[in-house]
């Protein structure tokens, strides 16, 4: 019996083949309205939810933690949580572009105010730190006019002995005075208490050497007098400067009065409250006129005494410095009889008695003593600068004048 042969089948492999295509998904166009800021993007038409968010936040990178709304048809903000929900928010937009309001989530919110409460907290004890600094430093301004003391029939060999110590004592004094000022710059660069009390400490030094050089019957012709004149003029850029310093800052409290205080409950809430200086606004206006004041005072002492060193040093200079001291003590409010005796009683008078240039500071006196009674009866508010332009002048200056 003869076999058949079956013939061996063939497979057959088909290749199935993938569609390269390269056209786009269809999109629809959506507005992304993040505050101030609005921007067109495209979307997938069966965009999901979490697609969504990414394209939000390739479209505006600052944006973390966002809550994503629609306005309904009643008008009503609708937050969208979901993929069907964003469903509804495109339906409800009919034939018109999908308007989308991204909102910041409460806690990031929080988050911004509370960093900004406590920023406006760490300027507070920035302001303290540097507080203290110039606390010291007032100290040593204190300290740098120690009293004197000496007897109408004290030898002339015992008064210089005691001249000279205490010289050398002011002098040191001064200069601890103005590394304390110095330090609190550098802690607080705005803190203006801090650059007209190193102008005041300058010209004080000034001052003192200047006196102490005609004390000792020193040649003029040959006195150094390079170093003083130099101290003067770090004294008159410091007033100038902390003045400028002064008046932006109260520019700047003057329009946060006019602005509700979102940082003050947050403080309350924080127990930080104790930071805010509640001053009512006319008393505010008040001791901001006795600073502006009492600064043109100091201002012009500085110039008045200036003019007087640069008249005996034979300076032609010494006749401007006048005319704007005598312009500072205007802007004080200077009575027109205190100034024209100040004019009378410089030393450039050929009328004037010996020595009455120095009488400045008994008139500066004088007016410190009716400010003094004026803010007393309308209850004026003292200032941190306050006892420190209204010292009383150190008995060192009539030793030297007359010694």
């Amino acid at each position: 019996m003869r076999l058949r042969r079956r013939k061996p089948r063939k497979l057959v492999v088909e290749e199935e083949k993938l569609s390269n295509s390269t056209e786009e998904e269809p999109k629809r166009t959506v507005k992304l309205v993040f505050g101030e800021d609005i921007r067109w993007a495209k979307i997938p038409l069966n965009c999901n939810f979490m697609k969504l968010r990414e394209i939000i936040s390739d479209r505006f990178p600052t944006s973390k933690a966002v809550l994503v709304k629609y306005r309904d048809q009643e008008g009503d903000l609708v937050t969208i949580t979901n993929t069907e929900e964003l469903r509804m928010a495109e339906a409800s937009a009919e034939h018109c572009s999908v308007k989308l309001s991204i909102q910041m989530l409460w806690k990031t919110q929080s988050l911004v105010k509370r960093l900004k409460t406590f920023s406006s907290a760490a300027e507070k004890f920035q302001e303290m730190a540097a507080l203290a600094l110039f606390n010291c430093g007032n100290v040593h301004m204190s300290r740098a006019r120690k009293r004197l003391y000496f007897t109408e029939d004290s030898s002339r060999e015992f008064v210089f002995r005691q001249v000279k110590s205490l010289y050398d004592w002011a002098q040191a004094e001064y200069t601890k005075a103005g590394k304390r000022y110095e330090e609190a710059l550098k802690i607080k660069p705005d803190f203006y208490e801090a650059v007209l009390a190193l102008g005041q400490q300058q010209f004080e030094r000034a001052k003192l050497s200047w006196y102490y050089a005609i004390g000792n019957d020193v040649d003029l012709e040959s006195w150094p007098s390079t170093e003083i004149l130099e101290l003067y003029n770090k004294a008159e850029e410091n007033m100038e400067k902390g003045m400028q310093m002064w008046e932006d800052a109260e520019e700047k409290r003057v329009i946060e009065l006019s602005q509700p205080n979102k940082i003050e409950p947050l403080l309350q809430k924080m127990k930080l409250d104790k930071l805010l200086d509640h001053v009512p606004a006319d008393e505010a206006a008040e001791q901001a006129a006795n600073i502006r004041s009492q600064i043109h005072v100091l201002w012009g002492t500085i110039l008045y005494e200036r003019s007087i060193m640069e008249f005996k040093l034979g300076l032609p200079v010494w006749h401007e410095c006048l005319e704007v001291a005598i312009e500072k003590f205007e802007l004080a409010g200077a009575s027109s009889t205190d100034i024209a005796v100040m004019i009378k009683n410089h030393c450039s008078n050929d009328t004037a008695l010996e020595g009455v240039g120095f009488n400045i500071d008994e008139i500066v006196q004088a007016w410190n003593e009716m400010y003094e009674a004026k803010k007393w009866q309308n209850s004026v508010p003292s200032f941190r600068l306050e006892p420190l332009l209204r010292r009383r002048v150190s008995k060192l200056y009539y030793a030297l004048e007359h010694a």
